[in-house]
C-alpha cells in the first residue's frame, strides 16, 4: 500500500533554488561578457595592422559561442522553473483527489 502522505513539495523547492541559480549565473555571465567585449573593443582599437581584425574575429566567434551558452542556461533555468510549478500543481491535484479512510 502506498503512503498517502508522500508528495513532491521538497523536490519543487530544490528545483526552484536550481532555477534561480541557473538564471542568476546566466545573468552574471551575460554581464561579464558585455564588460569583456568593451575591453576587447578598446584593445582592438589600439592595435595596429593585421592583429586588430584577427583579434576581433577570434573574440567575436568566442563571444558568439559563449552568448549561445548564456541563452541556453537561461532557457534551462526557465524550464526548471516551469517544471517545478507543474510538479507542485500535480501534487496539489493528487492530494485533492485522494480518497482514503483512516483506521
Amino acid at each position: 500500500m502506498s503512503d498517502v502522505n508522500t508528495h513532491i513539495f521538497g523536490e519543487v523547492d530544490e528545483m526552484a533554488v536550481t532555477s534561480n541559480s541557473l538564471t542568476s549565473f546566466s545573468d552574471s555571465l551575460r554581464d561579464e561578457l558585455d564588460a569583456i567585449q568593451a575591453v576587447v573593443n578598446d584593445v582592438a582599437g589600439a592595435t595596429f595592422g593585421e592583429a586588430s581584425p584577427q583579434l576581433l574575429d577570434v573574440y567575436n566567434q568566442l563571444d558568439k559561442d559563449l552568448r549561445a551558452y548564456v541563452e541556453e542556461l537561461a532557457t534551462i533555468g526557465s524550464n526548471v522553473e516551469v517544471s517545478a510549478s507543474n510538479l507542485a500543481e500535480i501534487d496539489q491535484m493528487a492530494q485533492q483527489s485522494i480518497q482514503y479512510e483512516l483506521g
